[in-house]
């Protein structure tokens, strides 16, 4: 068809001639020499790359095998997607935009504006394209290297803590919610989550926007280490929204069994004594493409923050088909991965032995959740799932994934408690690890969660009001303040006051521009109040 090749070469010409920027795909460029091109997405063996028309030749002189996949895209009013089409047909797909490229496993599509619903209801994975640089960092990070190989009776003592019946309170609640969209959840999901952190004994609880507001935010869960430290930190998260929009959303394996993972881990470690901060997020908008790990792990890049080890991800880890074995998905090409995966497998075989860990570095599953946006971002993370990829037969996700039937119990949905509990359990041992679980295992002065005795406003541009009450006699006060770095920029020295209401006024002139935290302590309860904004 000599006619069709002439086209497609008129095209490239005109593409060539007329743009200054391209979406290109390269197959197969080694890892080491990936941070030479102008990467924007790493997708199984396959890098897209945004470049211009010297690159572009550059390529051709270097005979690179690559493919032209648009020009000027960032000027083009269509969203751009990876996609794992599941069970839906490619030509159901193709209906809600243009595929620029097709494997045995994924789909890159153009969708325009007025097609994106069409193609958000669809039953499939998808990444959101973001035309952002893809971050390479080479040095594994030094906390994940000489771990130690003995048992340590702390870890197990925590691990013990984690309880099933917990875990499965939490899947049912989120299952009834029948809200948990990521278009819609907006007045239910987040304010549960919010509240139900606060009950569970987190220091400090906060939200964060995504996508402007358009979806439910992300929910975080701070409790901090002896370093006090914000901008160093453990992270565990599981993303809370079940579909994008549409039909009532139970979402019981998909993915209430993350996110309760996740409110477990929190429960457990605010009755524990660590040296590092951990942070418990339950992403929003995952089956929008992703966005609300993005927000979170863009943000954290930008103001170089350390994630200690990398993130754990937990999406759909409750459901077995034949032999209960948890999947961990992680990336070779990014520096401290496969470190982190093996401290997953490793603290799973000291701490919880009757769950069955198998490691994986290349699957179709592989960038299909919110691990995929730490990558981009350079830090360390993995996907914990119950599916060896999409077209396992043997370990498959759970059967009614993505319909109404994914229910606690269903044979077809969530089915499997004691997986989803064991994969907690191996996630709480290597959080213990990595945030250097010190003392006794209840070892935390209590949190005053119920009565807020502290309240602070702000006085002027860098002044602080703190009002707070005594009701007995007399008792000793200590106030603190902090930078996100965990260093103390101002304190009250502590101090016994008597019964009644008291007003502390305290000025700040010369504290640099940024986000603050204050600690509040009377007597033995403390009360955390985050973000202070000068």
């Amino acid at each position: 068809m000599p006619h069709i090749k002439t086209t497609i070469l008129v095209c490239f010409t005109v593409c060539y001639l007329f743009s200054n920027e391209y979406l290109v795909s390269l197959k197969g460029l080694p890892k080491e020499e990936q941070k030479a091109y102008p990467v924007i997405e790493v997708i199984q063996d396959v890098c897209l790359i945004l470049c211009d028309n010297t690159v572009l030749d550059q390529l051709k002189k270097q005979k690179r095998a690559f493919s032209l996949l648009d020009s000027n895209p960032q000027k083009q009013s269509y969203n751009y997607y990876v996609v794992y089409p599941m069970a839906e047909p490619s030509e159901s797909i193709a209906k809600t935009g243009t595929i620029i490229e097709e494997t045995d496993n994924i789909l890159i599509i153009k969708v325009p504006t007025q097609k994106i619903d069409a193609f958000l209801a669809l039953k499939v994975e998808r990444m959101l394209i973001d035309f952002s640089p893809y971050i390479f960092r080479d040095v594994v990070p030094i906390e994940l290297l000489n771990r130690s190989d003995d048992h340590n009776d702390l870890i197990e003592k925590v691990v013990a803590k984690v309880s099933k019946d917990s875990i499965r309170s939490y899947v049912k609640h989120m299952q009834e919610m029948k809200t948990r969209k990521a278009r819609s959840n907006h007045d239910i999901v987040p304010p549960w989550l919010e509240a139900k952190c606060k009950e569970l004994g987190a220091d400090s609880v906060y939200r964060q926007k995504v996508s402007n507001g358009s979806y439910g935010d992300n929910v975080v869960a701070v409790l901090f280490g002896k370093d006090k430290s914000m901008s160093e930190y453990c992270l565990m998260g599981g993303h809370s929204d079940a579909v994008v929009s549409g039909a009532p959303a139970a979402g019981a394996d998909d993915n209430a069994s993350g996110t309760a993972a996740t409110l477990e881990a929190l429960r457990v470690f605010s009755q524990c004594s660590c040296d590092k901060t951990i942070q418990f997020i339950a992403f929003n908008a995952e089956e929008v493409g992703l966005v609300g790990s993005r927000v979170f792990a863009q943000t954290a890049r930008k103001n170089n923050e350390k994630i200690i080890g990398g993130c754990i991800n937990c999406d759909m880890i409750g459901y077995t088909k034949t032999t209960p074995t948890i999947f961990v998905h992680y990336r070779t090409s990014v520096s401290g991965n496969e470190e982190l995966a093996r401290l997953f497998a490793k603290s799973a075989h000291k701490y919880v032995p009757k769950l069955n860990v198998e490691l994986l570095t290349s699957s179709d599953v592989q960038g299909a959740s919110d691990q995929a946006s730490f990558w981009r971002s350079g830090y360390p993370s993995f996907l914990a799932i119950e599916a060896k990829g999409f077209n396992s037969s043997q370990f498959p996700l759970c059967k009614n994934y993505h319909r109404k039937g994914d229910l606690l119990d269903d044979p077809g949905g969530l089915n499997d408690s004691e997986l989803m509990t064991n994969t907690t359990r191996a996630a709480v041992a290597t959080l213990a690890d990595l945030a250097e679980i010190s003392g006794t295992a209840i070892s935390k002065k209590s949190i005053d969660k119920n009565k807020k005795r502290f309240t602070i406003t702000q006085k002027g541009k860098k002044g602080l009001k703190i009002n707070f009450s005594i009701n007995a006699p007399s008792a000793f006060v200590s106030i603190s303040i902090y930078n996100t770095a965990g260093k103390e920029i101002a304190t009250v020295a502590p101090q016994k006051y008597s019964q009644g209401t008291h007003l502390i006024d305290l000025s700040l002139g010369n504290t640099a521009t940024g986000l603050y935290y204050c600690v509040c302590q009377l007597e033995e309860t403390i009360q955390h109040i985050p973000y202070i904004s000068f």
